[in-house]
């Protein structure tokens, strides 16, 4: 059996509720009728139950399957928009992130970069502070 990464998960949760201007975990837990104190163990990589995975998805706006995916070091896939247009450009106010946001490789792969560019800022700052 694989090694599941919830840390890796946990990124990539926190930087696409960022990205959707879900502002902080309540509102996340708003969004989807599951408890803040279950929100706050997957976005600090802890276990959580597959519908707990299955309604994030959901309001994160991926393809079911996606978590499970990220967990064994795939990437999430976001769903198309219910029109068929394209899905509209993140725009980060931070420069850095906005750039990588604007290189010409795959989305899974600018988020991915940008899930882990978030999260390395997060670990230094605690760091700093701790």
């Amino acid at each position: 059996m694989a090694t599941l990464d919830r840390k890796r998960l946990a990124h990539f949760v926190v930087a696409r509720r960022m990205e959707l201007g879900i502002t902080d975990r309540r509102a996340l837990s708003k969004l989807t009728s599951i408890s803040d104190r279950t929100i706050g163990k997957l976005e600090l990589g802890q276990p959580v139950s597959q519908s707990t995975l299955g309604m994030v998805e959901n309001v994160l706006g991926w393809e079911p399957g996606s978590a499970q995916r990220t967990l064994e070091g795939g990437t999430p896939a976001v769903k198309d928009s219910e029109q068929g247009t394209p899905q509209q450009q993140p725009a980060y106010s931070d420069p850095v992130l906005q750039q990588i946001w604007e290189l010409d490789l795959p989305e899974s792969v600018r988020r991915g970069m940008i899930a882990f560019a978030e999260a390395s800022r997060e670990q230094e700052g605690s760091r700093r502070t701790g």
